[in-house]
């Protein structure tokens, strides 16, 4: 969990790993523990194993680091049922963005590349929480180039999406988070996160990237490439 801070002191953050690779678990968890507020509590090789080592302290973050052939929506479904209010941020190889929409739906708080450097992984754990499912810029272009040419011409009868909605998901699309986003269009933080959240239910989205794939599969994003 998030420990409370005494005055003039910043919070900090608890987290787990669940990794593949325990070398690079050790490295990871031992740069996450030189930041000043984060704190790795355990590094283990399995959802079952990381819940064993957390008997006393649930961490408020944990990462999953894992190749498509070895991390699936189980060990999501595993530590979320354990822990529900705890934040998971996965790395894994994003090179099927379709692929992650899973993951998405089963829990995950943010999507990134397994190869990610530390200053993203540490701005998403930092991040996570919010509500949104962040995905790196990456993974949203990746999107944007497998769909190229599959568009439909006209969004679907009955769906309603307002100008302001389309230059969100237009910015979103180029590899934009919310906070640029919102200072592209001049408008706050919460409006921008109000007009995605609003595309994301008129479309049956359940995350950045599947909102990004699902409008572009009905002509909301125009690739002008």
């Amino acid at each position: 969990m998030t420990e409370s801070a005494g005055p003039g002191e910043s919070a900090m953050t608890t987290l787990a790993l669940v990794v593949d690779r325990v070398a690079y678990g050790e490295l990871l968890g031992r740069a996450l523990d030189n930041e000043t507020d984060l704190r790795c509590v355990a590094v283990a090789g399995s959802a079952a194993d990381v819940i064993a080592a957390c008997v006393s302290e649930v961490p408020a973050v944990v990462i999953i680091e894992g190749s498509r052939d070895t991390l699936n929506v189980a060990t999501l479904d595993e530590l979320k049922s354990a822990w529900p209010a705890t934040h998971l941020v996965v790395l894994t190889d994003l090179a099927d963005p379709a692929s992650t929409v899973p993951l998405a739906r089963a829990g995950a708080a943010a999507l990134l590349p397994q190869e990610s450097p530390l200053d993203e992984i540490l701005r998403s754990v930092r991040c996570v929480g919010d509500g949104m499912v962040l995905v790196s810029a990456a993974t949203l272009d990746a999107a944007r180039t497998r769909l190229r040419g599959r568009q439909v011409k006209h969004a679907p009868y009955g769906l309603a999406i307002t100008p302001r909605e389309t230059d969100v998901l237009r910015l979103l699309a180029d590899g934009n988070g919310i906070a640029s986003i919102a200072r592209a269009l001049g408008i706050s933080i919460n409006t921008c996160r109000g007009h995605l959240k609003s595309v994301m239910t008129k479309l049956g989205a359940h995350s950045q990237l599947e909102v990004v794939v699902l409008a572009s599969r009905a002509g909301l994003i125009v690739d002008n490439d």
